[in-house]
């Protein structure tokens, strides 16, 4: 009958190691696991955090002057500013001075809100009691949205996308993608700014050249990476 398996000295050294290894992997799960606890909560609160701002955003186009939104109008500045820098080449100190002018930086394009900031009613005061005056570079807006503020309102959702996309930097299926956004709004000018193109029961020829551009335009819409 044999004995017990004797161990040498350079396994029991292997196995002390093996041991302080698992050890040490054990202490650096654990540690993950916390972080990612701690991650997921941060999330979450930014995310609540985010949807109030957000909810703000999409309310504050309703508002008149008296009710306007500062924290809102400022941000939205920004992000306008911060567009024209990037993408247009603004350097000038006006514009870089607003757009250090506070923290919280828009995700992406809001056309609603975008729009009114270039209506004469749009005058606000910031939290150091500047008045700011409405926007006059429209040329900002029409690349971004790719129509002038004033007629922004009638085709919401193929703009927010567009400034969306435009906003993000995306290169690979944008040249496709900007061609039917073009086709889409020169046709939509020829229909005189229809709002109920999207009407299945709109029989006129126009109308149908409309929808079907539309559609063209979401269809490229999912090649855009």
């Amino acid at each position: 009958m044999s004995g017990p398996a004797i161990i040498s000295r350079s396994e029991r050294v292997e196995l002390a190691r093996i041991n302080a290894k698992m050890h040490m992997l054990d202490s650096r799960i654990e540690q993950i696991r916390k972080d990612t606890q701690q991650l997921s909560e941060d999330t979450d609160s930014l995310r609540a955090w985010m949807s109030e701002l957000h909810h703000a955003s999409d309310q504050f186009w309703q508002r008149t002057s008296s009710q306007f939104d500062s924290d809102v109008a400022e941000m939205r500045d920004r992000f306008l500013s911060t567009f024209r820098r990037e993408f247009m080449g603004d350097q000038t100190v006006d514009n870089q001075r607003l757009i250090n002018s506070g923290y919280i930086m828009a995700l992406g394009g809001n056309f609603r809100v975008d729009a009114f900031l270039y209506q004469d009613d749009s005058r606000y005061v910031d939290g150091d009691g500047k008045v700011h005056q409405p926007r006059t570079d429209r040329d900002t807006f029409r690349l971004l949205y790719g129509v002038d503020p004033s007629i922004a309102e009638k085709i919401i959702v193929v703009l927010q996308r567009h400034a969306e996309v435009k906003a993000s930097g995306k290169r690979e299926g944008i040249d496709v993608f900007e061609e039917r956004f073009k086709t889409f709004l020169r046709v939509l000018e020829s229909a005189k700014y229809a709002r109920d193109y999207l009407d299945p029961m709109r029989e006129e020829d126009q109308l149908g050249e409309l929808l079907s551009a539309y559609r063209e335009f979401w269809n490229a819409n999912k090649l855009v990476r």
